[in-house]
């Protein structure tokens, strides 16, 4: 679930980078370190609220 959540993240930033930089040549937009980061630790703590044993 968390790997969706993050592919979904990064191409929503690539398109929201493709319009900012339309007609310009340039390196594809990757995400600061920083970011990911901060994505990386919210998916962890959705992960870890999420567990199964609250599936059940």
């Amino acid at each position: 679930m968390g790997k969706q959540i993050r592919k979904e993240f990064e191409a929503q930033a690539q398109r929201v980078n493709r319009k900012r930089c339309h007609g310009e040549k340039k390196k594809p937009w990757a995400p600061t370190s920083s970011v990911l980061q901060d994505l990386d630790d919210i998916l962890l703590y959705i992960n870890n609220q999420i567990t199964p044993k609250d599936m059940l």
